[in-house]
C-alpha cells in the first residue's frame, strides 16, 4: 500500500514522521526531507512550481516496492493519474491548527531571540508559515481539493496513519479487532 497525505504546514508532518518512522507495518515520510534529497539530486528546482514538486514525490512513491506513506502539502492536478496510490487529505480543528502555527512563531522568535537577534527583529515572522493568514489559507485549499476530487479527510494524521494502518492489517489478513 503507498498513500499521499495532503496536509497544510504546521499540522506535525516533520514530528510524525521523525516519530513513526514506521507505523503499522508502513513506512512514514516527510516531504520536506525527500525535497532536500530531490534537490540535490537535481530532480526539482527552486524554481519548480508546487504541481511540478507533487508530481516528483508521487513518482517517487509510485517506484518504491513497499508500504510507503509520504507526508506532504503539494497537491497534484489529477490524483486519479496515481491509481497504485491511495491519496487522503489531513485537516486539524481550527483552533489546533492556530496553537501548532502560533508555537511554530514562537519557536522562531526565541530562538532568534537567544542568538542575540534585537526583540523587534526577532519578532517578524522569518517564514510564510509562521503567519496564520497563510497557514489558514493552505489549510482552506486542502479542504477545497479533497472536497473537488472526493478524498477521504481525517481530523489529524494519528487517525489518518490508524486508517492506514488497519487498511494494511486486512491486506495481510489480519482480523483483529479495529477500534
Amino acid at each position: 500500500m503507498k498513500t499521499y497525505i495532503i496536509t497544510s504546514p504546521c499540522t506535525g508532518k516533520t514530528r510524525t514522521a521523525s516519530r513513526f518512522h514506521s507505523y503499522g507495518g508502513i513506512t512514514i515520510l516527510d516531504h520536506n526531507d525527500l525535497m532536500e534529497s530531490m534537490f540535490e539530486q537535481n530532480m526539482i528546482s527552486v524554481q519548480s512550481s508546487e504541481l511540478e514538486k507533487a508530481e516528483v514525490l508521487l513518482n517517487h512513491l509510485d517506484s518504491l516496492k513497499y508500504p510507503t506513506c509520504i507526508l506532504g502539502a503539494y497537491m497534484p492536478e489529477n490524483p486519479s493519474h496515481y491509481p497504485n496510490i491511495q491519496i487522503i487529505g489531513v485537516v486539524l480543528p481550527r483552533l489546533i491548527h492556530y496553537l501548532y502555527t502560533s508555537k511554530r512563531r514562537i519557536r522562531s522568535t526565541l530562538s532568534r531571540l537567544y542568538s542575540g537577534v534585537p526583540i523587534l527583529e526577532s519578532m517578524e515572522p522569518t517564514d510564510r508559515w509562521e503567519k496564520w493568514t497563510n497557514t489558514a489559507a493552505h489549510r482552506n485549499k486542502v479542504i477545497s481539493y479533497s472536497a473537488q476530487h472526493k478524498l477521504p479527510l481525517f481530523g489529524s494524521l494519528h487517525d489518518a496513519l490508524d486508517s492506514l494502518k488497519y487498511q494494511e492489517d486486512d491486506h495481510l489478513g489480519n482480523t483483529g479487532a479495529h477500534p
